[in-house]
């Protein structure tokens, strides 16, 4: 199962980012029902627990009239996902910043690793999560390949906590209009 939560069309009009997340289980019925967030309506499917984060790139056709009408093929594709099966991810925007697709959500989780074009990777989430809290996230992949953008530092993800281990919820992100290599994050 697959939810999407935003498309966005590259500038060039040539391809489509998809976020969604994708179910982790089987049969979403053994959820508790106390354990599903109500953010979305989506059948038996509820936001966030049980799913991990889906990034992919499909190349489209646009028609005459600037509606996409087929998606050709997909690029690429990278997934995450947190060792804490019931914390989830709960993913909320991407963005353009220069050649980097900017993803951001939250999450309770940790994991050592996540999957970009079949390859393991090591993950966005961090390993370490001491107060257990509800956490932001931020990483870039690279929009032509789907592999990690990393900085001139060496960093493509991070963590977004606060100092005293309070609940940090990222709820969007959008691109800078003045700066194209720049995003905010709300």
């Amino acid at each position: 199962v697959n939810e999407p939560i935003q498309i966005m069309l590259d500038p060039t009009e040539k391809y489509v980012y998809v976020i969604h997340m994708s179910g982790m289980v089987k049969d979403p019925y053994f959820i508790p029902a106390e354990d599903r967030p109500r953010f979305i309506i989506s059948g038996a499917f509820d936001y966030g627990r049980h799913f991990k984060v889906r990034v992919s790139k499909y190349q489209v056709k646009i028609d005459d009239t600037g509606d996409i009408y087929r998606a050709y093929r997909q690029e690429w594709t990278a997934q995450f996902w947190v060792n804490e099966m019931e914390y989830g991810s709960y993913p909320t925007g991407i963005a353009l910043a220069g050649d980097a697709v900017v993803v951001v959500g939250s999450t309770r989780g940790t994991a050592p690793e996540g999957i970009i074009n079949g390859e393991y990777v090591e993950s966005p989430y961090g390993t370490e999560n001491p107060g257990n809290d509800m956490d932001g996230y931020l990483f870039k992949l690279d929009k032509d390949t789907g592999e990690f953008a990393r900085s001139s530092n060496g960093r493509w993800s991070t963590r977004l906590d606060s100092i005293n281990q309070k609940e940090d919820w990222i709820l969007g992100v959008c691109a800078d209009a003045f700066d194209p290599n720049a995003v905010y994050v709300v």
